[in-house]
């Protein structure tokens, strides 16, 4: 015979049962916004590789020679040269404000976007005329003393480079559009002979480090106000 016991013991299994599984499961826990990290590689190579490129800037030695050479395969050498790269070197940055105003949201809003560019274009403001001063190296043309590093392929790879932090979690290939446009803008630059190909490679580094140093300084500089909580009764 079953005892009245055991029959209470199996209902209340049951019942606990049946109640843990309508329950319904605990919300995950909310952690904090990631703040962008600013790890040591994204500093360090970009400045290795922009200092292997001002090795070339030396007028006698190996290093001469070989960027002449490279500079008579790539350049128009007396025909007629493509000016598309002064547009182009503002076209990464422009797709990044097309698709906000189309609808499609990146990783920061408008505010902090604007944060971020303001930062961007003062560090690269800051490193390239700078360097263009201290190295004064002569343009391939010969119209002055300015080449080194090329400012245009900077400016197009710092929009690049944000056009994929901002882009990259809704389609990396968005991004890569953009190093694609800034990649063009570089070698037009070359081939419209007034950027040796080392001026460009330097001018992509510091473009890509100024952005990365935006994105970093800018919940540093700029901290979002936390909301009150409004009471309705």
């Amino acid at each position: 015979m079953v005892s009245v016991d055991s029959l209470e013991t199996t209902e209340t299994v049951q019942t606990d049962s049946i109640v843990a599984a309508t329950r319904p499961l605990p919300a995950p826990m909310m952690t904090a916004d990631c703040k962008p990290v600013l790890r040591p590689k994204d500093v360090l190579v970009p400045v290795v590789i922009t200092g292997l490129a001002a090795l070339y800037v030396q007028n006698h030695g190996w290093f001469a020679q070989q960027k002449r050479e490279v500079q008579k395969g790539l350049s128009a050498e007396g025909r007629h040269h493509l000016r598309a790269d002064e547009v182009l070197q503002f076209t990464p940055m422009a797709t990044a404000w097309g698709l906000r105003l189309a609808g499609v949201k990146g990783k920061n809003e408008p505010k902090e976007r604007l944060g971020i560019i303001a930062l961007s274009y003062a560090s690269l403001g800051l490193i390239t005329f700078g360097m263009k001063a201290a190295v004064n190296e002569e343009r391939p043309d010969g119209r002055d003393c300015r080449s080194f590093p090329s400012g245009h392929t900077a400016r197009a790879f710092m929009g690049a480079e944000m056009l994929y932090q901002e882009y990259k979690d809704v389609s990396p290939w968005i991004g890569y559009s953009g190093y694609a446009m800034a990649a063009l803008t570089g070698y037009l630059r070359v081939y419209n002979n007034r950027h040796y190909l080392n001026d460009v490679v330097a001018g992509a580094c510091i473009g890509i480090l100024c952005t990365k140093l935006g994105y970093w300084l800018q919940p540093k500089l700029f901290k979002k106000k936390k909301k009150a909580f409004k009471f309705q009764y």
